[in-house]
């Protein structure tokens, strides 16, 4: 088995490495042309709709798929409606229509009894919560990591996701509800924290009521189905938690609740909330990335914006970026911006930081497997180990004669099995006294507060969060990226170990005055 599968391996990885990055870009480019196809006539549910495909279907499966199915020389099979099919044959993509078509309804099929039976679990073992008629309620529904949320033995809670986003919105909270079952109650500041989602449990009358309705919609739904009309079964779930919200709001005075989501919901507004917003309900999106995905090629092009902006349906869209709010302003008017950085997380991780101490902190350096992502852009090809292991040789280099604290924060954990094992075994062998290794989860945000500045690997969302003295910059070993591209926003790039040191030695010399 392992034979055949470091088999399929080796001809993926070599027919990914062998398309050129036009290629790559113009399947981006088919890929986004593929979701504009229309899926209802009614303007909102086809973008819920379209929203769906994108973060369940497209995004994580198409491009490995079309990848694997190329380097055997055989057509895409990919569950797609007969439209959307043919639409890929028409762009030249390799894609077998029949066996697409016939895999897209058993497909849908099962992902829609998936969501349907959970969305009505989800609701029978809801929590019933007894809300004050003045409090100012605020659900964080996506929210159920501990380390988005504050808790009582930790300090500086400011730089948890929750109470930097309510800092950052202005909202004085009475009670604020995650997504976290396993937490007890708890109070931090006369704030009351607790689990809880935006609509309320139902009494056992209602919950009958409920289920007789769901099972009624599930049979009309799959009569649907088989005449070639899947739209209603797929979004039943939504039907499923509009009928409930109305069920929950029949002996309840109106509260004033905000609904806060992160950016990874930001084409995926739940279809039930748009009945909810009258009700004293506030929604809430917050994009705390630093927002461009993707630098540009050798060939001068940016890749496709991979985020789908165009789906957005969100009243209350907030971005933390300045450059990036310039730039999706075009895309979504209504684009609010925010003066303060969010805290994506915090992890207390027990280790002690001195502030005072003239910290170096490096941000983001994990490199990636180019076959288990596939995902199309450029950074995908540059962040291999050994250009990752080339960024921090030459900057511990730099500082291992210096006074000063490295440390280093990844965005992720590094796993000698998902990981290459030459980066690895070089973390690994770091000389520990005057590095620090971090937790992933420890804020960015605090992190950059206690240090003198920061150097990035291109073109990672931690290097805008200010520092001390706030010389940050993006550090590109191979003079491979284009100093005015734009993912670096207002921070410097630098090319190369002779510029790095050049650079360094000016800020060094700036600092001592």
């Amino acid at each position: 088995m392992s034979l055949i599968k470091n088999f399929f391996r080796k001809k993926i990885v070599n027919k990914y490495n062998a398309l050129s990055l036009s290629e790559l870009r113009n399947l981006k480019i088919t890929e986004k042309e593929l979701l504009s196809l229309p899926l209802h006539k009614d303007k909102l549910i086809n973008k819920t709709l379209q929203g769906l495909f994108y973060n369940f279907l497209i995004m994580p499966h198409f491009s490995k798929l079309y990848i694997f199915f190329y380097s055997i020389g055989l057509p895409i099979i990919f569950p797609l409606p007969f439209k959307h099919a043919i639409f890929l044959k028409k762009q030249n993509i390799n894609c077998s229509v029949f066996l697409s078509f016939l895999l897209f309804y058993p497909y849908i099929l099962y992902i829609s009894l998936k969501k349907n039976f959970s969305s009505i679990f989800h609701i029978l073992n809801l929590k019933q919560i007894e809300f004050d008629k003045r409090s100012t309620n605020i659900f964080f529904p996506k929210v159920s990591e501990k380390f988005l949320i504050p808790s009582n033995q930790h300090d500086n809670q400011d730089y948890s996701f929750i109470l930097s986003s309510i800092k950052c919105l202005g909202i004085t909270p009475n009670n604020i509800f995650h997504n976290n079952k396993s937490l007890e109650k708890f109070k931090i500041d006369n704030v009351k924290y607790e689990f809880g989602y935006p609509i309320n449990a139902l009494n056992m009358k209602m919950k009958f009521f409920l289920l007789i309705n769901f099972l009624y919609k599930f049979l009309i739904s799959l009569l649907y189905f088989v005449i070639n009309k899947w739209q209603k079964l797929y979004l039943l779930d939504q039907e499923n938690y509009i009928h409930a919200y109305k069920l929950s709001t029949i002996k309840n005075d109106a509260k004033i609740n905000h609904v806060i989501f992160t950016f990874h919901d930001q084409l995926l507004r739940p279809f039930w909330s748009y009945l909810a917003q009258n009700h004293n309900f506030k929604f809430h999106l917050i994009n705390h990335a630093s927002g461009y995905y993707g630098f540009k090629s050798k060939d001068g092009f940016y890749p496709t914006d991979t985020m789908y902006h165009h789906l957005n349906l969100w009243d209350n869209y907030y971005v933390d970026s300045k450059i990036f709010y310039e730039h999706i302003k075009k895309i979504i008017p209504t684009v609010i911006f925010l003066e303060d950085k969010v805290s994506p997380f915090h992890s207390e991780q027990g280790i002690s930081i001195d502030s005072k101490m003239k910290n170096i902190c490096i941000f983001d350096v994990v490199p990636h497997h180019i076959f288990s992502r596939a995902l199309m852009l450029p950074e995908d090809r540059y962040r291999i180990s050994s250009i990752c292991i080339k960024f921090l040789d030459d900057i511990i280099n730099y500082f291992k004669d210096k006074d000063f604290q490295i440390i280093l924060k990844s965005k992720h954990s590094l796993n000698s099995r998902n990981y290459p094992m030459d980066y690895y075994n070089y973390i690994k062998k770091l000389n520990l006294n005057k590095i620090t290794l971090l937790n992933p989860r420890y804020s960015p945000k605090l992190l950059a507060k206690k240090s003198l500045f920061s150097i990035s690997a291109p073109f990672t969302t931690a290097g805008f969060f200010e520092t001390k003295t706030n010389y940050n910059f993006f550090y590109d070993p191979e003079i491979m990226i284009d100093k005015d591209d734009r993912a670096r926003q207002n921070l410097k790039l630098i090319n190369g170990k002779d510029e790095l040191n050049l650079h360094l030695n000016n800020i060094l010399t700036t600092l001592k005055k």
